[in-house]
């Protein structure tokens, strides 16, 4: 009996070290964040793409959830686009809140699951403004999964250089028109000296 006792526990430790390894296995998955750009001008659209990399589970994820924080005063959401069959439903009134989920089996591969575009609707002069990605959370078959909060800088363009590039424009659109209308007055007179010359050889083979 004794032997037996024995051998009953140690199939108890081996099965609970092969749920604890699959279990450690099921706990791991980044979400990472990035913009197509680092600096925007007034009403100038800029894009946040989110992804998921690095999961190490055995059952793979499938929902994915968190806060996008911002200066509402400063930007201002547009659309969403949801990629590779995620559906993506973003709140912007509700502290941002934003759930992912695919439908399909959970998912283990590297992939885009959103992109989400925002527009500077006011510009701060000479400013850096961070997005931040908050209370990110995921969870497979065993366990739910918290993940690091992320954050994006957005540089907001100088209102000076606006104008310069503004004026600079202008400048040149009106050294344009200046040029046409320097090349207009040199074709006239090219025209009026050809038939100038044409008037005084016409006059010499009549005589």
């Amino acid at each position: 009996m004794l032997i037996f006792k024995k051998i009953k526990i140690l199939i108890i430790i081996f099965i609970s070290i092969i749920i604890l390894q699959t279990t450690s296995l099921a706990s791991s998955l980044e979400l990472e964040a990035k913009t197509d750009k680092t600096s925007v001008e007034l009403e100038e659209e800029f894009t946040i793409s989110l992804s998921i990399e690095n999961i190490e589970s055995t059952t793979g994820v499938n929902a994915i959830q968190g806060n996008i924080e911002y200066d509402y005063d400063i930007f201002e959401f547009v659309k969403v686009e949801q990629l590779n069959n995620w559906s993506f439903n973003y709140n912007d009134q509700n502290d941002g809140k934003f759930v992912a989920m695919v439908l399909s089996k959970g998912e283990k591969e590297n992939q885009d699951i959103a992109k989400i575009v925002f527009k500077l609707k006011q510009n701060i002069n000479n400013d850096e403004q961070t997005i931040r990605i908050k209370n990110i959370k995921s969870s497979d078959e065993y366990e739910k999964i918290s993940i690091q909060d992320k954050e994006i800088k957005i540089n907001i363009a100088k209102i000076q250089d606006n104008k310069q590039k503004e004026k600079s424009e202008n400048d040149t659109e009106v050294k344009q028109k200046n040029n046409n209308v320097i090349y207009s007055i040199c074709f006239v007179f090219i025209i009026l000296f050809l038939i100038f010359i044409c008037v005084i050889i016409k006059h010499k083979v009549k005589k």
